[in-house]
């Protein structure tokens, strides 16, 4: 094995990077290699090439391309060996500066302790809409679009992850290494338009004013979520906000807004602005429209059940 390096880019429409050399295919798919010192590393990690693969099990530290990149899809293979800590970062501010605070990262970690931000989850802002194990002696294939404010996860063919923030536009790309042992192959980026992920309208687009809030148990005892309750819920441009009150109890006011998307009968908030800051998931409500101007949604609310009835404002 050869100790890895780094990399250079010269072309960058599309980018097919591996241990030797990067191929881009332009328009007129001219393909450019690239020299192993456009790559840095930061810390500790070893990095080590064996073919078309790259890999670290001791150590800690980041592999990090020298080139920034704005909107993109990026692809790349993974395998993690057990209790393996490891991760995609993206858009970082710095590159010598990697954190899930100065980068969006797309996590590899099955056994962390807060299994809020595991495998598929973009550490600090959204969780996973499934749990997919990376640690069973599998490649894995992890796709991820960054376009304006919208990042999308895909682990496997299967979302994970789709969220709006503004906190990072652009930036660095890192492969990291914490723990256990990791290895990626098939690295492949693309340049996007800014019209990339547009927005879609939706047949819940529009405002709703809060009809009904009930709580049911699992005797199916309905009993008003709180008494004197109103509110709204607002769905447009794939953006959901919603707000209401309760004039018997302040207290529990429900605050929270973040990207929703439809599939098939099920609508799902992510949620990442909430009454509660700490709150940051994913809710999944079951919808029904009765009509165009009645909507109920129905999901899980600890042991019990919520059910939301709303009129179409």
């Amino acid at each position: 094995m050869k100790n890895l390096k780094g990399y250079k880019r010269k072309l960058s429409l599309i980018c097919l990077i591996t241990i030797t050399q990067i191929s881009c295919a332009s328009a007129a798919h001219s393909i450019a290699k690239l020299e192993s010192s456009d790559f840095q590393h930061i810390g500790t990690a070893q990095w080590f090439s064996d073919g078309p693969e790259i890999s670290a099990n001791r150590g800690d530290g980041f592999l990090v391309t020298k080139d920034r990149y704005d909107d993109f899809y990026l692809r790349v293979e993974f395998y993690a060996g057990p209790n393996t800590n490891s991760g995609i970062f993206f858009r970082c501010d710095e590159a010598t500066k990697i954190s899930d605070k100065s980068c969006y990262e797309a996590n590899i970690f099955d056994t962390r302790i807060d299994q809020t931000y595991r495998t598929g989850a973009i550490t600090g802002y959204a969780h996973p809409k499934v749990t997919i194990n990376s640690e069973d002696s599998n490649w894995h294939n992890y796709e991820i679009y960054a376009v304006g404010d919208k990042v999308r996860v895909l682990l496997d063919g299967k979302e994970t992850v789709y969220m709006r923030d503004h906190k990072h536009s652009s930036g660095y790309i890192a492969l990291q290494f914490a723990q256990g042992e990791i290895k990626f192959r098939n690295f492949e980026i693309r340049k996007l338009r800014s019209s990339a992920l547009k927005t879609t309208k939706t047949i819940l687009d529009g405002v709703w004013e809060l009809e009904s809030m009930e709580i049911v148990d699992n005797s199916g005892k309905s009993t008003p979520w709180c008494p004197g309750s109103f509110g709204v819920i607002v769905y447009t441009k794939n953006y959901m906000s919603t707000a209401v009150n309760c004039i018997s109890d302040p207290s529990k006011a429900v605050l929270y807004s973040g990207p929703f998307e439809i599939n098939n009968e099920v609508v799902y908030h992510h949620v990442q602005n909430y009454s509660d800051p700490s709150l940051n998931k994913v809710f999944k409500r079951n919808f029904l429209l009765s009509g165009k101007n009645h909507l109920e949604l129905r999901g899980d609310l600890g042991t019990s059940v919520v059910v939301v009835k709303w009129v179409r404002r």
